[in-house]
Parts: C-alpha cells; structure tokens; sequence
C-alpha cells in the first residue's frame, strides 16, 4: 500500500514538475516576442521612446512613452501556473492604444486594464471599471471545432475590439519565431524519452505510452503538431527554407514506426491492468492535458 501511495505521489509530482516548468517557458517566450514586436512598433512610429526593465524571470516591466506629450503605457508583465501570463497594464495616453499580444491585435483604452492569457486559447481581458471580456485566441488552439463550440459562451467579445496579427500584417509572423518552440519540446521531447525508456527496460507497458502522440493532436492544434512543426525545426538546424511536403513525409515515417511497436505490444500480449499499473504509461497519459491546460 505504501509503495502504490508512494508511486502516486511520484507521479504527481513529476506533472507538476513539467506543469511549472512548461508555464514559466510558455511566458519567457511571449515576453521575447512581445519585446520584438514592441521594437518594431516603435522604429515604425518614430513619435514612441520604448524601454523595458526586467524585475525577474517572473515578473518584466515594458514602458512605451509618446515622445510629445510625455504620457505612457506601462505593460507589467506576470508568471504564474494558471493563467501563465498575466499582463497589469496602465494606459496614460490621450486614447486608445495598439497592443500586440501573442496572435492579437488588442486596443488597450485610457485607463487600466487586465489581461490573462490560458493555454486553452483564451484571452481574459478585465477593465478598471469591473467589466470582463474573453477573446479567442489562436495560440495552441483546439483543432477541433466542434470542441471549441462547447466553448463558444465563453467567447463574446463584444466591447472589446481585437484582430488576428496575421490578418493585420504590420508584424507578419514574427510570433511563429518565439512560440513555435513549445511544439518542437511537446513533439520530439516526448518521443526520445519513450524511446530510451523503452530500450533500457524493454518493458511492453512503456511501448503503450505512445498512445500520448495519438491524444496530443487531438488537443492541440492539429496541423501544427504534426506537420508544421518538423519543418520550422529543420529549418532551425540547417537554416535553409524546406517546404511542407518534407514535414508530411516525416509524419509518415513517424507514425509508420509507432504502428509498428504497438503491433509487436499486441503480438507479444499486453495485460490491461499491468499498463495501468505502469507510472510511466502513466505519466505520458495524463502529460498532454497537463500541457493543454
């Protein structure tokens, strides 16, 4: 009894382990690409002085001053499990302001503002004045739409005027540059750790945990995850440009090997209870929703 506790014990710690660690990435590379926009907000608009000050990894401070009449928009900026990222920000200027936030445009108005972002791709947006909005974004959106229907109450953005930065165009996709990293740890991170796993204990139960690349698509953004995401990573390693098609081939190579080591599980016989028992099939069950959400 006291080793099955102990197991349980483990296996919580270790999601939360990567909760907390895939929380605190998830907010350092918004904070790179919100500073990038932000600079090139400011060269494009030459009436802006930008600087930003850095408390600590959990907590940055970005100033945005109008050259003419001295007022700014200050952005501070916070870490925390949920929602990862969580901007406080105090608008002095004259009226509404343009704010580059991950896939959105919103306009900040006079005044202060709240704004949490979640990883289920939705964006809180709270006013001075006690009134809540949400906002859909597009960052690791649900690829199913009919899941994000069940959702749809929670999407009324009415009062609040947003727009896709991809449809806008002023910073074209520089938001791919920053946060495509999450998908390539989400992907390959995962599969080399089964792998090894696998090869040092040869145990048919580890083989199961690859039912993790069947929920993950699911999830996530499908397109991203599967196709996508190979590409930006072997552009990333040999810095030429490599078109989609080399993604979808990788895709079918990957899967291909995964069928074919759950085909050898089902040959060799697997016992139901004997995976469920296994801490590390486990862990790679309950290691996408901790990611998703």
């Amino acid at each position: 009894m006291k080793k099955k506790i102990l197991k349980i014990m483990l296996l919580l710690f270790s999601l939360m382990a990567v909760k907390y660690v895939d929380s605190l990435l998830f907010f350092y590379f918004s904070q790179k690409d919100l500073d990038k926009k932000i600079k090139i907000m400011v060269k494009e608009r030459k009436d802006l002085i930008y600087y930003k000050k850095t408390y600590s990894l959990k907590k940055k401070k970005f100033v945005l001053v109008n050259n003419e009449d001295k007022k700014a928009l200050i952005i501070k900026t916070c870490w925390k499990l949920t929602p990862p990222i969580i901007y406080e920000i105090e608008n002095k200027t004259s009226g509404k302001f343009l704010l580059p936030l991950l896939d959105k445009y919103v306009f900040v108005e006079k005044g202060k503002t709240m704004i949490n972002i979640y990883k289920t791709g939705r964006i809180q947006i709270i006013k001075s004045c006690g009134k809540k909005y949400i906002i859909k974004s597009n960052i690791f959106s649900f690829s199913n739409r009919a899941v994000l229907r069940l959702f749809s109450n929670l999407n009324n953005n009415r009062g609040i005027n947003s727009f896709n930065i991809k449809t806008g165009c002023a910073f074209g996709d520089s938001i791919n540059k920053y946060l495509r990293f999450p998908y390539i740890f989400y992907f390959y991170l995962p599969f080399f750790a089964i792998l090894i796993l696998t090869g040092i204990f040869n145990k048919k139960e580890i083989r199961a945990s690859y039912i993790y690349f069947f929920i993950m698509p699911v999830i996530f953004n499908f397109y991203e995850f599967l196709f996508k995401d190979h590409v930006v990573m072997l552009k990333l390693l040999t810095k030429l440009n490599i078109p989609l098609i080399v993604g979808i081939f990788i895709f079918v190579c990957f899967y291909a090997f995964i069928f074919r080591e759950l085909i050898k599980l089902k040959k060799k016989g697997v016992n139901i209870r004997d995976v469920l028992n296994s801490s590390i099939f486990l862990f790679f069950l309950f290691l996408p929703f901790v990611l998703r959400f």
